[in-house]
């Protein structure tokens, strides 16, 4: 389904699709290395063999801001691998004044904008600099939720999951 975007531009798929048809090609991918692997009769017993090894794999997509909040804390607190967050890490605020990363205490944390306009105001060229200033002309009056971040004990099951399980950060 096409539609108008500000400034004219067009798109030919929705975001809702995109991440469908990525999930359909990551499935695809992972499966790719269990095609043409049918009953295996040749082992011993001459019936198929017991699965060995992966059984099931699981992929949880997040966006950037996502991976910062629930997993950026292991390296800044933690010192784990991983590109998480920096105790340098902040963005000035519409006042000028910076605005560091910090531990999150709330869970209810109203989103930021996720428009094409506030997107590439919070990218900032590459700079990652309009997070603060875009989630204020977004939520006029809320302190900038957007440079929080949780730690272990607000988030221990997730948490254990990232210990036990392999983790990608980009």
């Amino acid at each position: 389904m096409s539609s108008d975007k500000p400034g004219g531009r067009k798109t030919g798929i929705t975001r809702r699709e995109a991440l469908h048809n990525l999930g359909a090609v990551a499935g695809a991918a992972a499966a790719t290395p269990l095609i043409g692997c049918g009953d295996d009769t040749t082992g011993s017993g001459g019936g198929p063999q017991a699965p060995v090894g992966i059984t099931h794999i699981v992929i949880v997509m997040m966006e950037n801001r996502s991976y910062d909040h629930y997993f950026g804390a292991r390296s800044l607190v933690e010192g784990k691998p991983g590109d998480g967050l920096s105790a340098s890490m902040a963005n000035l605020d519409t006042m000028g004044v910076s605005r560091a990363v910090y531990a999150e205490t709330d869970f209810c944390v109203p989103d930021p904008p996720h428009g094409w306009d506030a997107s590439r105001g919070q990218f900032a060229a590459g700079m990652n600099s309009g997070f603060v200033t875009e989630y204020e002309a977004d939520h006029d009056g809320v302190l900038p939720y957007v440079m929080g971040y949780f730690q272990r004990p607000q988030l221990p099951v997730t948490w254990a999951l990232a210990d036990a399980y392999t983790i990608c950060d980009r």
